[in-house]
């Protein structure tokens, strides 16, 4: 069998992870989805200058490619779209980076009669006025890792922009950079200004991590009946723990995992079997698999150490959250990030995106989790000489407690994103706009000079407009992501954007404000919700869950 060939003896009849960047296994999460459509719409309506961050190894240059080839598409249309590829812009000048982008709009011949860059610069104008004017073209210029643009060329760029007609520039531009694009753009603000659509790449949720390499394999068995391994879920998860969601990592990573299958002729994946496989990964930090699991069992010793000192000294405390009826518990990262984590995460897409919680995004049933087994029998004395079961007693302690605590003023806080304006903001995190919401919005940021002028980056508190109790009708809610930080949930809304989708903000006094994205409509019924959780389309439905919601004290935040 050929070095290349160990696919074919999963029946499959192509490599399912192949370090190329294949259009044809491009994946279309929520996000690089709504990348792609961004992209193509803004190119289609000849809009400019449009930029692509994203770390390395989110998928910028199979987007590239897919992107390419959804234009190309189109070429025997009455107004054909012309596409250029610079795969390296790393030019020692501006002469030589006009040379080039003049040979592929005029060709090689031409370009060569041009012997000083202005020369260049009018023959590209002459084509782009030909092109775009009198024969109906929309050209593109495609570049692949543009943070290694010299600055001399990022002005020449800027000056192509400047050739446009009433209605649309006459050069599209699409940059797909790392990072330091910020940098670069911060350097030139008169370029920055020009930018139509700025999206920011992340890496992948556990979900998405998992309908990843399941769509890879399905691609590559081509429609016939493959022998594709079965991933266990802790497989799964450990994938995306170990490559923290960036599909490279991925690839690479599932390709030593099949390697291995077929050298130990196994065909079902396991943690386990994921751990050895990373080892043969130089990205991943293998040693870290090891401090990982000696830090669990130093956990667990001291977990079990703890648990024997309270049994000995006879104490004996059962926590009963109100939390666990209706909604589950945040993962473990975002209960410790402190107050500013959402404006942390709300970076990482435009910075270095933060490696994922140990957590998967969709939080566990509760209701399955093991108790103790002897909580019903044990009896705490009241003050009134009463005796009542534990979790009663404690219950209407936390009651007691919590009765006169009042809700907070502000739901959350967000970052500006590019492109961003609090106006159209205002619709996705409370359901409206208006000028009344505009209006709280700046009086809970006396900092702001104006609500009409923001700045990228900047920190904005949105305030509570009003809470209401919960109609019978809405007790239950289908999510699909919560968290205790609205930039979070908010981020991926935006990322997302599904139809029928919104986000709704719910208070407790014992939990606080618990932001969800979730269907639009509430149900009374848990049967008809669950009915519309199977209704779901197939790509959303495994990241769903139900949320009961009928808590004492609970609150729903609104409109007014």
């Amino acid at each position: 069998m050929a070095g290349m060939d160990y696919y074919k003896l999963f029946n499959l009849n192509r490599e399912p992870f192949s370090n190329t960047p294949d259009p044809d296994f491009f994946y279309r999460s929520a996000m690089h989805a709504k990348c792609l459509m961004d992209l193509e719409i803004a190119l289609r309506l000849r809009r400019g200058l449009i930029v692509v961050q994203g770390e390395v190894g989110t998928g910028k240059t199979t987007l590239c490619r897919r992107l390419i080839r959804t234009l190309s598409a189109g070429e025997g249309e009455s107004a054909p779209v012309r596409v250029h590829l610079v795969l390296d812009p790393a030019f020692e000048s501006s002469f030589q980076f006009a040379k080039a982008i003049n040979e592929m709009l005029s060709g090689s011949g031409e370009a060569e009669k041009c012997q000083t860059i202005g020369c260049h610069r009018e023959m590209i104008k002459n084509r782009l006025f030909a092109a775009g004017v009198d024969g109906d073209e929309t050209i593109v210029l495609v570049i692949d890792e543009a943070q290694k643009l010299p600055g001399e060329c990022i002005e020449f760029l800027r000056e192509l922009l400047n050739y446009e007609t009433n209605e649309h520039k006459l050069l599209q531009i699409v940059l797909f950079a790392q990072n330091e694009m910020r940098e670069l753009l911060a350097a030139h603000p008169n370029f920055e200004d020009r930018v139509a659509f700025y999206h920011f790449l992340g890496p992948l949720d556990r979900a998405d991590t998992q309908h990843m390499i399941r769509f890879r394999l399905e691609r590559a068995a081509d429609g016939t009946v493959g022998n594709a391994p079965v991933f266990t879920r802790g497989a799964f998860t450990r994938i995306h723990r170990l490559t923290g969601g960036y599909p490279r990592k991925i690839i690479h990573l599932s390709h030593n995992i099949l390697l291995l299958l077929l050298i130990k002729g196994k065909s079902r994946v396991t943690p386990a079997m994921v751990d050895q496989a990373a080892k043969s990964v130089p990205s991943i930090k293998v040693p870290a698999l090891h401090a990982d699991r000696k830090y669990r069992r130093t956990a667990v010793a001291a977990a079990c150490t703890a648990a024997c000192v309270l049994l000995v000294a006879g104490f004996v405390h059962f926590y009963v959250s109100p939390a666990t009826d209706w909604l589950s518990r945040p993962s473990s990262a975002e209960v410790q990030e402190g107050p500013d984590a959402g404006e942390a995460r709300a970076g990482r897409q435009a910075d270095s995106p933060a490696p994922p919680s140990d957590e998967p995004d969709r939080p566990g049933d509760f209701a399955e989790m093991p108790g103790s087994p002897d909580a019903k029998d044990v009896a705490v004395a009241t003050g009134t000489g009463e005796i009542l079961p534990a979790a009663r007693a404690e219950s209407q302690r936390a009651e007691s407690e919590t009765s006169s605590i009042e809700p907070p003023d502000v739901l959350g806080v967000v970052r500006i994103g590019t492109d961003e304006r609090l106006w159209n903001m205002l619709p996705h995190i409370y359901g409206a706009g208006g000028r009344r919401l505009l209006s709280a919005v700046a009086g809970a940021n006396p900092d702001m000079d104006s609500p009409d002028v923001i700045r990228q980056g900047q920190a904005v508190r949105f305030p509570v407009a009003d809470l209401r109790t919960p109609e019978p009708g809405e007790r239950y809610w289908i999510a699909v992501k919560q968290s205790p930080e609205l930039e979070t949930v908010y981020r991926f809304y935006r990322a997302a954007e599904n139809d029928g989708f919104r986000i709704a903000s719910f208070w407790t006094p014992s939990d606080g404000f618990v932001h969800a994205v979730v269907r639009e409509n509430a149900f009374g019924d848990h049967e008809a919700a669950e009915a519309a959780v199977e209704a779901m389309p197939a790509e959303i439905r495994p990241d769903a869950w139900i949320m009961d919601i009928n808590q004492p004290g609970m609150k729903m935040a609104g409109t007014g």
